[in-house]
């Protein structure tokens, strides 16, 4: 039997109906500015650490039970690479 990558992973995110990944900015109050990571299927934790090990000074929460990741600040374009960068 193969054992591919996709059965190890431990979480994926799917894409929205345009085929985009859910990384969206939020803004609230004026100047609070913060990006979202939605329809995170799996462990949230997992994929937190590791988007923690690659880019360390982020500064992210997992939200539970929607399983979706708020970052502070605009950090869209470089998460969405990111994702990219490893087939999502």
């Amino acid at each position: 039997m193969k054992i591919t990558s996709k059965a190890l992973q431990l979480y994926s995110i799917a894409r929205s109906r345009t085929n985009n990944l859910p990384v969206y900015t939020e803004y609230k109050r004026g100047n609070q500015i913060s990006t979202i990571i939605r329809k995170v299927e799996g462990d949230g934790k997992s994929l937190k650490q590791d988007i923690l090990t690659d880019i360390p000074y982020l500064d992210i929460k997992l939200k539970l039970p929607k399983n979706q990741l708020y970052i502070n600040g605009d950090h869209s374009r470089q998460l969405r690479q990111w994702l990219e960068s490893r087939h999502f």
